[in-house]
Formats: C-alpha cells, sequence, structure tokens
C-alpha cells in the first residue's frame, strides 16, 4: 500500500460554481482541520493547492507535530513562500510529468527499468532564499571576528531561529520547522556520524535549544507537560 490515504474535497457551493468559483478552499481548510483532530495517528498532511491562504493553515497542523506537504509551481512566488513555511513542496510540473512516466516491460534478461531521477529543485530553492543568504552573511562575519567554531555554531542556530520566527513573531514555531531550517547549515546533524556529535554538541533538541535561548534571550522556551519545547521568538520593535 502506499501508506497514505486520499481524501478528496467535497464543494457543494453550486451558485458559485457557475460563475467560475467553488468553496474547495473552505472545505479543505474544514477537512485537514477535521482530519487533524480525528486522526491522532496521522504523521503527514498533503494540501494539493497552490493557493497562498493556506498558509495559516499550513502553521495551524505543524503547531499538532504534522508534517505538512503543499505544492507550488517555481515560476510562482507561492513556492518560495511555501517553501519557507510548509515541510516540503511538491513541484507540480513533475507532478504531471509523474503521470506520463511509465515503466518499461521486464525483460527475462533483465529487470525494469528504474525511475527517473528528479532533480533535487527544493534544494537549490532552499539555497537561493533570502534566509539563506541571511546565514551566509551570519557566517562570514563571525569568522571574520575570530570566534571559535563551537560558539560560532551555537549563535548562527540561534540566528536562524530568530529569522524563521521573525515570519511568524509571538506564534509557537513547531520543533520540525526548526530542525529543517537548522539543517541548511553546516555541522549540525540530529544522529551522531563522522565522529561529529548531534545537536551542536548538546545532549538533545531541548538542550540545544536552551544554549540558543541563553545566546539570544529572545528566544522564549516553555517546558511542557509532554517534555517537550513551546518555542517563540519575540520580534522586538526598532527604535527610530
Amino acid at each position: 500500500k502506499a501508506g497514505f490515504e486520499a481524501f478528496n474535497c467535497r464543494a457543494h457551493a453550486k451558485t458559485k460554481i457557475a460563475s467560475g468559483k467553488s468553496s474547495a478552499d473552505i472545505v479543505m481548510t474544514m477537512d485537514a482541520i477535521e482530519l487533524q483532530q480525528t486522526l491522532p495517528r496521522a504523521e503527514e498532511i498533503i494540501l494539493l493547492t497552490t493557493d497562498s491562504d493556506f498558509v495559516p493553515v499550513v502553521n495551524r497542523l505543524q503547531g499538532s507535530a504534522l508534517r505538512v506537504v503543499t505544492a507550488g509551481k517555481e515560476t510562482d512566488p507561492t513556492y518560495e513562500l511555501y517553501s519557507a513555511h510548509a515541510d516540503a513542496v511538491i513541484h507540480i510540473g513533475a507532478l504531471k510529468a509523474a503521470f506520463d512516466y511509465e515503466r518499461s516491460p521486464r525483460k527475462w534478461y533483465k529487470l525494469r527499468s528504474d525511475p527517473p531521477a528528479v532533480a533535487p529543485l527544493r534544494l537549490v530553492a532552499e539555497r537561493r532564499s533570502a534566509l539563506m543568504g541571511k546565514v551566509r552573511e551570519a557566517v562570514r562575519a563571525e569568522r571574520a571576528n575570530g570566534t571559535p567554531l563551537p560558539e560560532q555554531q551555537i549563535a548562527l542556530a540561534a540566528d536562524i531561529v530568530m529569522q524563521l520566527g521573525s515570519r511568524m513573531p509571538d506564534q509557537p514555531l513547531p520543533r520540525n520547522k526548526v530542525i529543517r531550517a537548522l539543517e541548511a547549515m553546516e555541522g549540525f546533524q540530529t544522529r551522531y556520524q563522522n565522529r561529529v556529535k548531534p545537536w551542536l554538541g548538546c545532549k538533545n533538541f531541548n538542550a540545544m535549544m536552551k544554549r540558543l535561548s541563553e545566546h539570544n534571550p529572545d528566544i522564549e522556551l516553555t517546558p511542557l507537560a509532554d517534555h517537550s519545547l513551546r518555542i517563540v521568538c519575540r520580534v522586538r520593535q526598532r527604535g527610530p
């Protein structure tokens, strides 16, 4: 089995459909929230839409530790927008191309051909994002100041979290979104490998976030009953 189940949105606004509109966006929102509340074992929700109005829905679903996937066109501003908020973005062009793909018939002397490799367009887009541009500037500044590498990493990680939090100030940041943003920096990993300690040398995610909060108190942490952390970035108004 594919490992996921498809739900069709049910738009019944016939008067709007006649004029070229429907209530699909509202119905998709209600369906997504309903699935969040009725399927406690769900790990991921895919919103197959390029409508930028769904960004608040994405943030709300991520608040319950759900992985949220959306769709977008690279030539459309919504792709970059969803790349900053969703956990993954489906490329509409690649999705359409997938429907045209047919695996070659299997021959007695040869296995069927492998599926075509899809170029890592998302990684390219993330490297070109405004957030990563600021990250690279911060790295250059820390190196120029001669700051020791461990302190550089903590300072850089705190800056990344604050840049991420500036997009949704005073709102909880989902754990998976923080991890995904930090994965763009060199030296960050969640498992011990290649003789490099995970979590920037800290014991776990919570310990790392406490280090970041000590470096930048605007990263506020609140321990929750399930031993997780509520992460909120306080974006202060700059003076005139």
